[in-house]
């Protein structure tokens, strides 16, 4: 949490210090991690896919993101929202290794948890927010909304936003934690973003914040982003 309240100025994930608890060696050979609604559990892979999850400093911030989520705007985990809910537990995970946006590292999901059978086969990370469909990713995503099946699973279609967001802030330049994320940070503290919301009611929001946050010239970077992967802005 030391992120959240040396950027975002945030006092844990209800903003009131919650405890944060954590339960390790969850079941046997479990490849995942989650937050069950009042703390974080984690797995500790395969052996094949995934290694111990709470060794990754960006399944950590994903899953304490996911709580965050929970005690602002509420995301429901299906559908455009629900794909936009994992995507904020992405995308707020840029800070500790203070990688630019230009470091290619700095874009990976779950690099620090591919077991060594997976890495010798060429998956790099489980994702990426700079190249969501790319073959290196263990769990490649579509990166246009075009593209997206409204059933998939919402980690799936996450690409598309995760994308939105790191094209938004290698164009803004500098760290991801600078201005871009405080656009997306505002957007999720924005009472007028709806549990159910859809890309395009997210991507108009993060356009007024960024123009609130930055000018118009950093408004026009998070438009531009959100053109790059097809999403057009709900109307005001």
């Amino acid at each position: 949490m030391e992120f959240y309240k040396t950027v975002l100025g945030r006092n844990s994930v209800d903003n009131k210090g919650f405890d944060l608890v954590s339960s390790l060696h969850y079941a046997r050979n479990y490849d995942n991690a989650f937050w069950n609604g009042s703390q974080m559990v984690y797995g500790d892979g395969d052996g094949k896919l995934f290694g111990e999850m709470y060794l990754s400093p960006d399944v950590i911030g994903h899953e304490l993101t996911h709580g965050v989520t929970q005690n602002l705007s509420a995301l429901r985990y299906e559908g455009e929202s629900g794909a936009l809910n994992e995507s904020i537990s992405a995308v707020f995970n840029q800070w500790l290794n203070n990688w630019a946006v230009t470091e290619p590292r700095g874009w990976l999901v779950g690099a620090g948890i591919m077991a060594p059978p997976a890495l010798a086969k060429g998956f790099t990370c489980l994702r990426d927010m700079a190249q969501p469909s790319a073959r290196h990713c263990l769990s490649p995503q579509p990166e246009l909304y075009g593209e997206i099946d409204p059933t998939a699973d919402v980690h799936e279609n996450s690409g598309v936003p995760n994308k939105a967001f790191a094209t938004f802030a290698r164009a803004a330049g500098g760290q991801a934690w600078d201005n871009a994320i405080k656009a997306w940070y505002d957007t999720c503290i924005n009472r007028a973003l709806r549990s159910d919301a859809t890309f395009s009611e997210f991507a108009a929001l993060t356009i007024a914040s960024a123009l609130k946050i930055g000018g118009a010239a950093l408004q026009a970077q998070c438009t531009g982003a959100w053109t790059e992967v097809g999403v057009t802005p709900a109307s005001p």
